[in-house]
C-alpha cells in the first residue's frame, strides 16, 4: 500500500463525518419541509428524498468498507499461515 492510499480507518472516519454533516442537513431540510410556504415545503420535500437516499448510500459505503477491511485482515492471516506452513 502506498503512502497516498488512505487507510480503512481514515475512509471510515471521513464517511462518519459526511454522515454526521448530512444528519444536520437532514434536520434543517426536514424543518423546511414542514413550512407553511408551499413552494418551500415542496422543494424541501424533494431535497429530503435526495438527502435520505444519500444518507443510506453513505451508510452502505461504510459497511462495505468494514467488509473490505475484514477481508484484508483474513487474507493477510491466510498468507501468514501459508508462509509458516511453507517454512516449517
Amino acid at each position: 500500500m502506498s503512502d497516498s492510499t488512505p487507510s480503512f480507518s481514515s475512509i471510515k472516519l471521513d464517511l462518519c463525518h459526511m454522515i454526521n454533516a448530512l444528519n444536520g442537513s437532514r434536520a434543517i431540510v426536514g424543518l423546511l419541509s414542514e413550512s407553511d410556504d408551499e413552494p418551500v415545503a415542496n422543494a424541501a420535500g424533494m431535497a429530503l428524498v435526495f438527502v435520505d437516499a444519500l444518507h443510506a448510500r453513505l451508510q452502505q459505503l461504510y459497511l462495505d468498507v468494514e467488509v473490505c477491511e475484514q477481508r484484508q485482515v483474513e487474507t493477510l492471516r491466510c498468507i501468514e499461515q501459508r508462509y509458516r506452513t511453507a517454512v516449517d
